[in-house]
């Protein structure tokens, strides 16, 4: 079967509200599935990961980060 982290991101690409889907992990293995999905990995730092992470942090650092990856690809 499909592991919950396939389900959710084809089901994510699936919906046409969204321009692009990313996953933030700390496990390579999943940032690659994520990639052979067709989502856009963001590799997480060692302080964004763990029970206690503030995820309003999260989301900040993910998008200046995916945002920064943007810019420089231009």
């Amino acid at each position: 079967g499909m592991s919950l982290l396939e389900i959710k991101v084809r089901t994510l690409l699936t919906c046409h509200a969204l321009d692009e889907v990313v996953v933030s992990s700390n496990d390579s293995r999943a940032l690659r599935l994520a990639e052979s999905l067709g989502a856009t990995p963001a590799a997480r730092t060692p302080e964004l990961c763990g029970d206690e992470v503030n995820l309003g942090r999260l989301f900040i650092e993910v998008l200046r980060a995916h945002e920064a990856a943007l810019l420089d690809a231009r």
